[in-house]
Order: C-alpha cells, then structure tokens, then sequence
C-alpha cells in the first residue's frame, strides 16, 4: 500500500506535525493487521539504510525509532547486533572524523541516535546491555 510507505517515510519528517500524523497513520495501519508482506516491503527500505554505517543519519535513526516504538516485536535480535557493530566504530573517533561523513562536530549525534535505540528493540535484544555499559 502506497500510503503505509509514505507513513514510513514521513518519520524521518523534521517536522514534528507530520511526525506526528504518520506514527498516527501507521499506528492504525498496525492495528488493523496489515499483511506481513506488505509491511515487510515497507520496511526493506528502512533496513537497506542500516547496511553501512555511512548512510546513518540522525534523522534517519529517529525515524526508525518511531518504526521501533511501533514495531519492535518484527524484528529481531540481528537489528541488535547490527547497531552494535555501527557503533563500534565510534570508539576511534579519530576515524569517524577523517571519513567527514557528518558535518564536523555531529559525529557523536549520530552515536548518540543509535544508543537511544537499544531501549527500544525486542526484549530478546537486552543481551546487548552489557556490551553496552
């Protein structure tokens, strides 16, 4: 369905408004027990971003916080390990900064963005805590 994808899309929204109506749209969506295969489809873009660390952005991490908040239970554990090996990477800052992926100085946002989704992944995920603290 073309309007479950423009929800998804709009949670990357910078504006709060349209934030608010698509979480809204796709909250209804899920609860009318939308086909898997047609929240699968919307969701293959979403996670195609999470490949390489590169393309993560902050608006695309808070976006796919609010897929999270209203999807955790479709996904699993890889999601997990996946943030963890991006974040990884953040522990040579050095690197991060000589990649200039981020404009200079927002690197740590982005660490930041996908830290703050490890509340939000399934409770199979919590394994993921020690490595964390």
């Amino acid at each position: 369905n073309k309007i479950t994808g423009v929800f998804f899309k709009s949670l990357e929204s910078k504006n709060a408004g349209i934030v608010e109506v698509a979480k809204g749209g796709l909250g209804l969506v899920v609860g009318r027990q939308s086909p898997p295969k047609e929240m699968q489809n919307n969701l293959r873009p979403i996670l195609t971003n999470l490949s390489d660390y590169k393309k993560l952005t902050v608006p695309y991490l808070l976006g796919l916080s609010r897929v999270l908040e209203l999807l955790s239970n479709w996904f699993n554990v890889s999601l997990g390990e996946k943030l963890l090996e991006h974040l990884w990477r953040w522990l040579e800052p050095e690197k991060i900064q000589e990649a200039k992926i981020w404009p200079a100085g927002t690197e740590s946002r982005v660490a930041e963005a996908i830290l703050n989704l490890f509340h939000l992944l399934p409770p199979a995920a919590s394994k993921f805590l020690e490595q964390l603290v």
